[in-house]
């Protein structure tokens, strides 16, 4: 199971994000985004050799299981 507990988010955010779905071309925008995520994951090393190099003040949690941030992110390499 995924998200959040029932009842436990304001309906503001999700209002809108529903209402946004009706504009045109929401559909292509959003594969455009998921298929682009391939880039994100091409470009961990370079996140992550950023982060060490400039250290900033950052909460970066992974998970093996975790359903939107793969593993191949979380290692330090």
């Amino acid at each position: 199971m995924t998200g959040e507990k029932p009842g436990t988010v304001g309906p503001d955010g999700y209002s809108l994000d529903i209402a946004h779905t009706t504009e045109p071309g929401y559909a292509q925008r959003q594969d455009d985004l998921i298929f682009d995520y391939q880039t994100n994951v091409a470009l961990y090393p370079q996140f992550q050799d950023y982060v060490r190099q400039y250290q900033p003040e950052i909460l970066a949690a992974w998970g093996k299981n975790d359903p939107s941030f793969i593993y191949p992110g979380a290692p330090r390499s």
